[in-house]
């Protein structure tokens, strides 16, 4: 599980981008994301 805070804008297709280091402990996985 992953904790942090980060400010990102959602871009024009609707799709928020994944932190480098998130993308790199992911793999190709799977990833769901929760507002909180």
């Amino acid at each position: 599980m992953f904790f942090g805070e980060f400010e990102y804008k959602i871009d024009e297709k609707g799709r928020v981008p994944i932190p480098p280091k998130f993308r790199r402990e992911l793999g190709k996985e799977g990833v769901i994301l929760a507002s909180g």
